[in-house]
């Protein structure tokens, strides 16, 4: 059975996505954003997504059974539903993209479900508690789950959606000045702060929590699909005449042709550090006391998490570690992207067939080129290259790196999710503090920004506290040890913690690192995603060629090209 799974829509989605899972099995996973390259892909179909997936199997739209779409549009706008389900339709696949002699049927698949299907059957677990948390589904910010592999997920509980900490974290990171959608820069600030108690209002419950006095959002339509705004608003009036706090009045932009941060400096948003720090410390306290609640419903140490909210590194680490907790799987694309995968597997279950019979440790779905496909590039655009094979193009970045160069890579099948995990990566020595500040710069990040380690995993414990309690996604914190702060300086935060990957020697990624573990002693790599301020991940050579080109990088590793400057 061949089901096409699908993210996305012009009426407030984002993160629009498609996936084709065969059989049970995850074929391939394509986000709309690395082909239009506007970041998070809002708004819009994911149509060049879906014509890659079946450009990919060799497939047309005819030859797939079902389509897994990622939100119950019924229960989201009601009676209109029957109304707008053509119009939907024909949006999603219009007659000048897609060729088919009968309509597709397209099953609507809710979308915390969605989300639960996405980390639960590929967590690889008998059984598992589910928590999910994010912005907002059809009518809830979330659900606490349980999944078994005999019998599907069922859900137990709702969060409501004007107590969202996805929706908190966005407001909070307007607030702060570092925009609604990037609330991983609200993650870093928050190390450099000390956490007050900010919510005194806030009140757990067995399975819940409520933030006290909280305005009740209006219903939604199909053009006003969530509630954002009304909640993000709220949360902005409460921070100004509550808290007694000023709202950051100009995002700050990268100048790439001076090389500096336009308008606000480094130590105006370094004001906001408390403020940051008690709104980490709050999603932590209810991440948890969910997880906590959950476990004693289901009697299942087993832990799955998704949402976008499941992509703060810190709030893992702490689940991670929680003694409730025997195992946390955590889907790598948490997002809204990965839900197109969550409704194709939920699909096939539904539909008989089983999913996905072992844990992935693998996220590389995302569409690759092959060396020939990059060969034309290069000579098409006369740039000067050299082609070599595998060990010897470990070797070539391994010395580049050990210099202290900046390498770009891509190579290999994309990686799906925010994380870019060794094969759409911009690596470099770990061992240099200005170095790291090198990188920051280089994509036009703020310096106070973290980097990551990838480290082999059979090396990790000898670098971090309770490395096995690592991810191989890069979606938890650990601690690093004291005695090795001074050898990695490029990729401790302020607050001794690294967002650590953990990688298996034996991919292609292991062994680049374990040949420069042979020249350097260090057994990881400052690993970042290859993109520039303000752009999703490279998602082509061109992309990759035009980032390389217009900044600083050293070194860019195209297949098996290698481009010096």
């Amino acid at each position: 059975m061949i089901i096409l799974g699908v993210n996305g829509s012009p009426y407030g989605g984002h993160d629009a996505s498609a996936c084709i899972v065969k059989d049970g099995e995850v074929c391939v996973i394509a986000e709309e954003e690395r082909f239009t390259r506007k970041k998070h892909a809002y708004d819009v179909f994911p149509h060049a997504a879906i014509q890659y997936c079946l450009a990919f199997m060799g497939l047309s739209l005819d030859a797939v059974d079902l389509i897994a779409y990622s939100w119950d549009l019924s229960r989201l706008i009601g009676v209109r539903w029957q109304e707008e389900r053509q119009r939907f339709m024909q949006g999603l696949f219009p007659r000048n993209l897609f060729r088919f002699s009968q309509s597709p049927k397209c099953v609507f698949v809710p979308h915390h479900v969605a989300h639960a299907a996405s980390t639960f059957w590929c967590s690889g677990f008998q059984d598992s508690s589910i928590l999910i948390m994010d912005g907002q589904g059809e009518k809830a910010s979330g659900v606490l789950a349980y999944g078994t592999r005999e019998n599907g997920i069922e859900i137990l509980a709702e969060l409501p959606v004007e107590h969202s900490i996805g929706y908190l974290y966005k407001a909070a990171s307007g607030f702060a000045g570092l925009g609604r959608e990037n609330p991983g820069k609200l993650m870093g600030l928050s190390s450099y702060g000390k956490p007050t108690d900010i919510f005194p209002y806030l009140r757990f419950s067995e399975g819940t929590y409520e933030f006290q006095g909280m305005i009740h959002p209006p219903e939604t339509t199909l053009e006003n699909l969530d509630h954002m705004e009304p909640v993000v608003s709220w949360w902005l009036d409460h921070f100004s005449n509550h808290l007694g706090l000023m709202p950051a009045t100009v995002m700050r932009q990268w100048d790439f042709m001076k090389n500096e941060w336009r308008h606000e400096p480094e130590q105006d948003v370094l004001k906001y550090a408390d403020f940051a720090a008690s709104i980490q410390h709050v999603t932590e306290r209810i991440g948890c006391h969910l997880v906590r609640d959950l476990i004693a419903r289901t009697e299942c140490p087993r832990v799955c998490l998704a949402g976008g909210v499941a992509l703060n590194c810190s709030m893992n680490g702490r689940i991670a570690l929680m003694p409730e907790v025997d195992d946390l799987f955590i889907f790598p694309a948490s997002h809204d992207s990965g839900t197109s995968v969550g409704a194709a597997l939920q699909l096939s279950f539904d539909s008989g067939c089983t999913p996905l019979q072992n844990r992935w440790t693998s996220c590389y779905f995302g569409p690759g080129y092959q060396n020939e496909e990059i060969r034309h590039v290069l000579i098409a655009n006369h740039i000067l290259h050299k082609e070599i094979d595998d060990e010897a193009l470990y070797q070539e970045v391994a010395k580049l790196l050990h210099a202290g160069s900046i390498v770009a890579v891509f190579r290999g099948r994309s990686e799906i999710g925010p994380r870019a995990l060794g094969n759409r990566s911009i690596l470099a020595s770990p061992n240099s503090a200005s170095l790291r500040d090198r990188v920051n710069r280089t994509k036009g990040r703020e310096l106070w920004r973290p980097l990551c380690p990838s480290v082999l995993s059979e090396h990790a414990h000898e670098y971090f506290c309770n490395a096995s309690k690592g991810s191989s996604f890069m979606l938890r914190f650990l601690d690093v040890m004291e005695d090795k702060k001074s050898l990695i300086p490029g990729v401790v935060h302020v607050d001794g913690t690294a967002r650590v990957q953990l990688v298996d020697s034996n991919t292609d990624f292991g062994r680049l690192i374990e040949t420069y573990r042979q020249l350097s002693g260090l057994p990881m790599v400052l690993n970042t995603s290859f993109n520039l301020a303000g752009e999703p991940i490279v998602g082509s050579p061109i992309d990759a060629l035009r980032s390389y080109f217009t900044s600083p990088i050293d070194a860019l590793v195209l297949g098996n090209f290698l481009i010096v400057k």
